[in-house]
Parts: C-alpha cells; sequence; structure tokens
C-alpha cells in the first residue's frame, strides 16, 4: 500500500527495475507477488500487502510492478512474477484469514463486484505479462453472495 500512496506508476516502476536489477545480481529469478487482491475488508490481515481498495489504481501499479521486474519481455535478467491471489482473494468474510477453515468462506455481497472491483488488476497483471497466478486457500460460497454470474448461475462451491 506504501507503493500506490505515490499514486506514481512510473515511479512505482522505476522501484521494481531498481529491485529486479539487485534480485538479478544475486541470481534470484522468481518471486512469488505482487498481491492484485482488492481490499474489502480492512480487518484482513494481508491488506498491507496489496494496493489497495481502488480497482483502477491497482491495475496501473500491478501493472508498473510486472513490467518493472519482468522488463517489456521475460527474459534472462528478468525476474519472473506470480500475480497472488486470483479470483478476488481479498474479499474476506470479517477479515478471516483462508490459512484456517473459518476463514475459507469468500463473500461477494454485492452483486457484479467480482468482475467490476475483483478482476480488473488481474487482467491488468496479465496485459503486463505476469508469468503466473498463485490461487488462494479460500472457497467459494453461494450462501454468501449476491449474482455475480449471468442468468442467475451460481458458482461451483470449490476452492480457489
Amino acid at each position: 500500500m506504501g507503493l500506490t500512496a505515490t499514486r506514481d506508476a512510473s515511479l512505482v516502476k522505476e522501484f521494481a527495475e531498481i529491485a529486479a536489477r539487485e534480485w538479478d545480481a544475486s541470481g534470484i529469478r522468481k518471486g512469488y507477488m505482487y498481491m492484485a487482491d482488492i481490499v474489502t475488508d480492512p480487518l484482513w490481515n494481508r491488506t498491507n500487502g496489496t494496493f489497495g481498495e481502488h480497482p483502477d489504481l491497482s491495475a496501473q501499479m500491478i501493472t508498473a510492478v510486472v513490467k518493472g521486474f519482468q522488463g517489456e519481455q521475460l527474459g534472462p535478467h528478468s525476474v519472473s512474477l506470480t500475480t497472488k491471489h486470483f479470483p478476488g482473494g481479498g474479499t474476506r468474510l470479517d477479515g478471516h484469514d483462508p490459512h484456517y477453515a473459518w476463514g475459507k468462506p469468500n463473500p461477494y455481497p454485492t452483486a457484479g463486484s467480482l468482475l467490476k472491483y475483483h478482476v480488473p488488476s488481474f487482467k491488468a497483471a496479465f496485459d503486463a505479462g505476469s508469468r503466473s497466478v498463485m490461487p488462494y486457500y479460500a472457497k467459494l460460497d453461494n450462501s454468501l453472495n449476491a449474482p455475480q454470474l449471468p442468468n442467475g448461475q451460481q458458482f461451483e462451491e470449490v476452492g480457489f
């Protein structure tokens, strides 16, 4: 969230380019980062690792980070990133962490919120070239969700 507070994608990209050079010098070629999750519950203990609650700003920041670490094309001096935690792991029930059984349900209480708020930053990460995505320990629970899918369809209640 500190990077997002700059509201300056070019500065964030510069940060990522510098970090990538440092990592490259150390022989590190893979990073399990950054989180493109959109925060919907401030009680979630992983909020500080995200780019916040604003989908467009988060999309700008994740794009800058991916392009900074990986470059315009993945190459021998790139740091390949794994974007976390698709699809929309930041929507937590009462802030609970899905590493624990009581925190696994993933709520989308606002109609259409998954596509409107949670998907754009992941789409931006993939468009920027993020090499992989980490799922999460959460699971979908239709009893907690407002309609998200067309024609009244419901999610298959499986883990991410």
